[in-house]
């Protein structure tokens, strides 16, 4: 799974206004982040798949903690930690509204 690229730099700008304290979200948006997260990750899990999402380096311990409660079986990586020549595929987008 992959941050929809929008919701993406939204995240990123959130973060980069706040430091890494935390990430001021507007109640809707973060209630529909961990919604679309929770829903894709149910379906990962019950196609046997192992819910990994993919996130920039920088929002990467934020994000993980704001969906640990939430989502418990998600593992959040960030691109910096896929080693290089490894392929990856994203089954979903979190945010596109799917």
């Amino acid at each position: 799974m992959a941050l929809e690229p929008n919701l993406e730099h939204i995240l990123m700008q959130a973060l980069g206004a706040r430091g890494e304290t935390g990430v001021g979200l507007e109640p809707g948006l973060a209630e529909r982040l961990v919604r679309d997260t929770v829903k894709a990750v149910e379906q990962q899990e019950s196609a046997g798949q192992p819910a990994v999402l993919l996130s920039p380096p920088a929002i990467r311990p934020v994000l993980a903690r704001f969906l640990r409660r939430s989502a418990p079986g998600l593992k959040v990586f960030s691109h910096a930690e896929i080693p290089d020549g490894k392929s990856i595929r994203i089954v979903s987008l979190i945010g596109s509204g799917a």
